[in-house]
């Protein structure tokens, strides 16, 4: 009963120090019609929506979209990516816990910094859990969490005139992860039925028609995954001549960020040769799927696999680059470009790779790689792997989170498709035909250009 009592008081001391962030204003917002909510729905996969949508559910909406996240595909940075067309500040880490390339230390990730360090994305929602509190309750009552969303977003309808609202839903990242897919599929039904009633009486109330914009920040596989044992890491490196550090004080420090349950896991280290010789080290640990390094100059990231394959991207700018094989082919890309015509090492633009690469294992890996250790990140790790669908690289805390829940049952964060395809779709007619796929920066310029044009 004590420890219960001192779990409150923290929880209300912390809510008591929290002090709310004005929300960004976008311009021109008053030229866009119909009003529009764009309501993101926090870790929901395409193929659970296409299902549910296929069953006969989510009537109201058209065919669901995939939209491509970032890698990793995690919820900092992907909602980095989907505002960055917004001109959304650098989010500080990966995730809430990050390595400070500057201080030479890890920050975040514990109780009190869920709202002192500022993800500048968080700002651009009307509606977001900010407060530790709201935090926890999305992962120890995920269904209650999604509830109070819906009924906060509602509520805000009517609290300005805003003709552009964002708003969140964070519940269904915590029963994917800690219920599962039939779980969580049974609150995606009653969320549809939710936004059909609340559209009604939106309408009853205001005689106005709400356009309604579902997206996902990421995708998930539902499936439990073994952990990528740390122990196993330290060895590895050791046999090698490096080590595990909290902090890169000799060449041979190796700094590591474990958080939440991921596909996927950053590295730090020193720069030059040693880079890639600890990548190499981690694509041989059992595990992990591939490992990537970005080399300033020129600007190429390469790409390693557990079978020793590899191969670079090389970037002219975000807009145009080449996948260049070395010694097999680490992404299986060949056959895609042989099949659409284009040669290995041929300079591509990057909409012709994402048309014909967002269907892969591994949808648009150039860009996605290249804005993940470059553009969206104030401390870009050194080294990112994407872990071999049966294996996670997460925090020890989150694995005993989960074990009170009876165990995990997803993950995500992977640069494969299950983690990387969030979802798309909208109730409302546009004049423009809706895309196959979108990417997940693109998402903004295509449903309100009135707003992305005047910021470029």
């Amino acid at each position: 009963m004590k420890k219960f009592s001192l779990i409150v008081w923290i929880f209300l001391f912390q809510s008591a120090c929290y002090h709310p962030h004005p929300v960004h204003q976008l311009p021109n917002m008053g030229k866009v019609e119909p009003r529009t909510l764009f309501l993101a729905l926090d870790g929901v996969d395409y193929f659970l929506i296409a299902e549910l949508k296929k069953e006969g559910y989510f009537k109201d909406f058209f065919n669901p979209a995939p939209f491509i996240s970032t890698f990793p595909s995690v919820t900092g940075i992907g909602f980095t990516g989907i505002f960055k067309p917004l001109g959304v500040k650098k989010v500080p880490g990966y995730e809430l816990k990050f390595y400070s390339l500057k201080d030479n230390k890890m920050e975040g990730g514990k109780l009190g910094e869920v709202y002192k360090i500022i993800f500048d994305f968080k700002l651009f929602f009307d509606r977001y859990r900010h407060k530790v509190e709201e935090k926890g309750l999305m992962y120890a009552f995920p269904g209650l969490a999604g509830k109070q969303d819906l009924q906060k977003t509602e509520k805000l309808l009517y609290k300005n005139d805003k003709n552009v609202l964002l708003s969140y839903v964070g519940g269904t990242d915590g029963s994917s992860h800690l219920l599962g897919r039939e779980r969580t599929k049974r609150f995606l039904i009653y969320l549809d039925g939710y936004l059909h009633e609340m559209k009604q009486r939106y309408h009853e109330r205001t005689g106005r028609d709400l356009r309604v914009v579902l997206f996902s920040d990421h995708g998930f596989l539902h499936k439990k995954a073994k952990n990528i044992r740390l122990g196993l890491l330290k060895q590895r490196l050791k046999e090698n001549g490096f080590r595990i550090a909290k902090s890169l004080q000799s060449p041979y420090d190796v700094v590591t960020t474990r958080f939440g349950q991921l596909n996927s896991g950053v590295f730090f280290t020193t720069q030059g040769l040693h880079r890639s010789k600890v990548a190499k080290i981690l694509a041989q640990t059992k595990g992990v799927d591939l490992v990537f390094w970005y080399d300033e100059a020129p600007k190429k990231i390469f790409v390693l696999n557990s079978k020793s394959e590899e191969a670079w991207f090389e970037f002219k700018s975000e807009q145009m680059y080449r996948y260049q094989t070395i010694t097999g082919d680490p992404l299986n890309y060949i056959p895609t470009l042989e099949k659409n015509n284009f040669k290995v090492g041929q300079w591509v633009d990057e909409d012709t790779w994402f048309r014909i690469t967002y269907d892969h294992e591994y949808p648009d890996a150039g860009y996605r790689l290249y804005d993940g250790l470059t553009n969206l990140i104030e401390n870009p790790g050194s080294i990112l792997i994407s872990t071999e669908k049966e294996y996670e690289y997460g925090s020890l805390a989150a694995l005993v989170g989960t074990w009170t829940h009876f165990g995990h049952q997803g993950t995500h964060g992977g640069l494969f498709k299950e983690s990387t395809w969030g979802f798309m779709m909208t109730d409302w007619g546009t004049k423009r035909v809706l895309p196959i796929a979108l990417r997940y920066d693109q998402l903004f310029p295509f449903f309100i250009p009135e707003v992305t044009d005047s910021l470029q």
